[in-house]
Order: C-alpha cells, then sequence, then structure tokens
C-alpha cells in the first residue's frame, strides 16, 4: 500500500484502445514493459488523460489487474472519480483488491474550497481504515486552481 513517504517518478498512462473500442492489451503489456525498463518508481492509471470515464468498471478493474500482473512490483496508483461515492467506493475496494498501492479521485467542480473537499471526503469513515487516497486537482477538468496540501494522503 502506498504511503506519504512515496517518492520518484510515477508517469500517467494512457489506456491505449483498438480500433473497435476495446482495450489494447498488447500496448498496454509494451507501455508497462517499457516504464518499467525506464526506472520509473510507480504508474498512474485510469487518472487524468480523459478515457477512464469510457470504460466500464468490468473494464477498468481489467486494466488495473492487468497492469498489476505485468510489473507486480511497480506501485500502481487508480483514477476512481466518479459522480457518486458509491461508484468510487466500489471500483477503490475493486483496484485494491487486484493490487493497486492506492486510489486518487478528483473533486468535483462544486467543491469549490480545500475545507469543502475535506469535509465531503474525509467524512467516509467506512473507507478511512481500508484505503488511501489523493484528492487531486486539476484545473482541466475540475475547473479549479487550489494548492494541494503536503501529506493530503489519508485514510479512505
Amino acid at each position: 500500500m502506498l504511503s506519504v513517504d512515496a517518492k520518484g517518478v510515477f508517469p500517467i498512462a494512457p489506456t491505449p484502445f483498438l480500433a473497435d473500442g476495446a482495450i489494447d492489451t498488447a500496448s498496454v503489456d509494451r507501455m508497462i514493459d517499457h516504464y518499467v525498463a525506464a526506472g520509473a518508481d510507480g504508474c498512474t492509471i485510469l487518472g487524468i488523460m480523459g478515457e477512464a470515464p469510457k470504460l466500464d468498471q468490468d473494464e477498468a478493474i481489467g486494466f488495473v489487474a492487468r497492469c498489476v500482473t505485468r510489473a507486480p512490483k511497480l506501485p500502481f496508483i487508480v483514477g476512481v472519480s466518479a459522480p457518486g461515492f458509491a461508484a468510487m467506493r466500489a471500483l477503490s475496494h475493486a483496484a485494491m483488491a487486484k493490487g493497486a498501492a492506492g486510489v486518487m479521485i478528483a473533486p468535483p467542480p462544486s467543491l469549490r474550497t480545500d475545507g469543502r473537499c475535506h469535509a465531503k471526503f474525509g467524512r467516509r469513515e467506512d473507507w478511512k481504515s481500508q484505503l488511501r487516497f489523493r484528492l487531486r486537482w486539476q484545473l482541466a477538468t475540475s475547473g479549479k486552481l487550489l494548492l494541494g496540501r503536503r501529506g493530503a494522503c489519508g485514510g479512505m
């Protein structure tokens, strides 16, 4: 499991697709092999590249499982952002069960301040003892330009 001591290079991996919309598993394998050969310290998947919402839950979990199986010693951080807690919780637990080191969540645009985000996500006691998470600020999708807190990882 990821800790606040994690450091190094964690590339943001795209999800490669075939022309028919299926995940290109051969490209996934080559991509993960490349990150390992290049000396990546971890990898971020299903993150901010925009393709994660195109996957259903089974496809997302299959992608996580394929990546983790390909490089079991590489810590993977999985984007689990979704409109509601139930979907985020289900994907979070499934990703962790497949070997993810942690999950990340982009707060919805309606949460305009750090305090509101931490109040919303911090009260989820049912998640706190089981998962590590990072709230992710990205101007492109959240419409916010806020400074993240050092050590913003917390139990979820």
